[in-house]
């Protein structure tokens, strides 16, 4: 990345078009599969162990002092897996304990045991997809969901199947990685017909069109991933770079700012709000463009400042105001309500919502 953390940022008078240089995002096409370590898979390995083995050696789980939930886990699927050798959903289970305790490989033996008791059983080839992408063995991975997708289209309620649906957009994913993108939209859109509501499909074909060059169908798909989840980060700063290019950057520093509020462990957002500069000198940029009569401008520079500075209210007051002054009451009711929704008796945002509001 070009920019540093500690480079001077006063520089809001330099070219808007200059933070196109900043980095494409770095995509994260994670679902929460059930090989994630998260404390809701725990927590549900825990339950689903206890009811496989019975109310009886549930209660004598409860009374093992072992260390953690994650260790208990391991052990009940040992003892499963004992009691049933030839049942491949405790094989199944012990895997997914196994992973989660990072045990991957030996997960991975069990996850083919498994899979060499019932070659059909879906949890087991579903798990096998999941832990060969974990380790970033595309190939392995790609010869485990196509196995699925054979196994659930000839089905009779394939088109209903959430495991399919999965399937085709894990498969779509390969593909992403494998850097074959025209291949990685026929799964994807697969994917779609069974689940049109699934942002993160939708941000993954927004990936592969921006891939293949194709700016307008990467932008619609990118809309429709946020109209689905509005916080999603990786599609609100893709579609920063998208408007930014497009020369709007003040609802480029909108998606920057969203992004930026909901990424973990992610500095490009934040990063790209830098190089835009800081609030102060947008503000006094805002300040100076109004008092000349270019209010579309300084609401423009307004914008920018918000979104540089969350959370500053006398910023957003003055964009809620240049609102009112381009006679657009809808979205200067919008930006006081937000001001109340962080301090309810702001009695400029108050009043100013009222006004907005009036018939």
């Amino acid at each position: 990345m070009s920019i540093q953390p500690d480079e001077a940022q006063d520089q809001a008078d330099a070219a808007d078009g200059d933070v196109a240089s900043s980095p494409t995002t770095v995509h994260d096409f994670n679902r929460r599969g059930l090989l994630d370590y998260t404390t809701w898979f725990v927590a549900a390995m825990v339950i689903a162990v206890a009811a496989y083995l019975g109310w009886a050696m549930w209660s004598n789980w409860r009374a093992e002092q072992v260390s953690s939930p994650v260790g208990r886990a391991v052990a009940d699927g040992r003892r499963a897996v004992a009691m049933r050798p030839n049942d491949p959903m405790a094989h199944v289970a012990y895997a997914e304990a196994l992973a989660a305790a990072g045990d991957t490989s030996l997960a991975f033996m069990q996850l083919k045991i498994a899979n060499k008791i019932d070659p059909k059983n879906t949890d087991a080839l579903t798990d096998l997809g999941l832990l060969a992408m974990r380790a970033k063995q595309f190939n392995l991975a790609d010869e485990h969901w196509r196995e699925l997708i054979e196994l659930l289209e000839s089905s009779d309620y394939a088109s209903q199947s959430n495991v399919l649906e999965a399937a085709y957009y894990y498969e779509g994913i390969v593909m992403l990685e494998t850097k074959r993108p025209e291949r990685a939209l026929g799964y994807l859109k697969q994917a779609l017909r069974i689940n049109r509501a699934a942002s993160d499909t939708h941000y993954a074909t927004a990936v592969a069109y921006e891939r293949l060059g194709n700016a307008k169908a990467q932008k619609e798909a990118l809309k429709i991933a946020l109209t689905f989840d509005p916080a999603m980060p990786d599609a609100a700063f893709d579609m920063g770079l998208v408007v930014l290019a497009e020369g709007d950057t003040a609802t480029a520093a909108e998606f920057f700012r969203t992004s930026a509020d909901n990424a973990e462990n992610k500095s490009e957002p934040l990063l790209a709000l830098r190089k835009l500069g800081t609030s102060d000198a947008r503000m006094r940029r805002a300040k100076a463009l109004l008092a000349k009569g270019e209010t579309k401008k300084a609401l423009s520079e307004a914008r920018i400042a918000a979104a540089l500075a969350p959370g500053d209210n006398s910023i957003l007051l003055f964009v809620a105001r240049v609102y009112e002054k381009l006679k657009d009451k809808k979205m200067a009711a919008k930006v006081y309500a937000a001001i109340l929704e962080a301090a309810p008796k702001n009695a400029a945002a108050t009043e100013g919502l009222k006004r907005t509001k009036a018939k």
